[in-house]
């Protein structure tokens, strides 16, 4: 088995919940491979790169982590792939969050530099309708109730057909996230 962690956006493989997951697999699941591939920010280029990467995966024996962005990403990547997913605080209607992106942005982890043009939000809106096809069975949803960029109530009926863990507290950086590693691993496994 292997399993990847798709970061959120203005993220990257240098995140925090990227390397708790790596260092948890490390240490108890050692023969599970881990994989954290770092795609452009910018949404349409970062879902190209993603299916290029998903191309090269079996979806059998492949597991994806999605965080915030990452979430929808992985999202699309199931309905398109098979894959089965697991979701933290995951950003859906992602359209009505890029409303007021359109300066410069700077990834705080990478250090790159990008314009979100405002026709990226025709985009983001055609990936959310895809999103919809998802598979319940083959997807398991973490939120925490207090999340500060997120509403989770959307996230909550977006998948309500997979019966979502609820957390109450918490924030979008997903306090504890260390302590549902092991949900996500018998999910994966079952």
């Amino acid at each position: 088995m292997k399993v990847a962690y798709i970061h959120g956006y203005m993220s990257g493989p240098q995140a925090v919940k990227k390397t708790v997951l790596q260092n948890w697999l490390e240490k108890n699941d050692p023969e599970v491979s881990f994989d954290a591939p770092q795609y452009p920010d910018i949404p349409d280029e970062g879902i190209d790169y993603l299916c290029k990467w998903a191309e090269k995966q079996d979806p059998e024996t492949t597991m994806l982590v999605g965080s915030s962005m990452g979430g929808l990403m992985s999202t699309v990547l199931q309905v398109r792939f098979g894959f089965k997913i697991a979701l933290l605080n995951p950003c859906i209607h992602p359209q009505d969050y890029f409303s007021s992106l359109d300066t410069v942005q700077i990834n705080p982890l990478t250090k790159e530099r990008f314009v979100i043009k405002p026709e990226i939000r025709e985009f983001l809106l055609r990936l959310d309708n895809e999103a919809k096809d998802y598979i319940p069975s083959r997807t398991r949803v973490y939120l925490q109730s207090t999340d500060e960029v997120l509403d989770y109530r959307k996230s909550l009926e977006f998948y309500k057909a997979c019966d979502p863990v609820v957390i109450k507290g918490g924030c979008h950086r997903f306090e504890g996230f260390e302590l549902v590693i092991p949900g996500i691993m018998d999910f994966f496994r079952g």
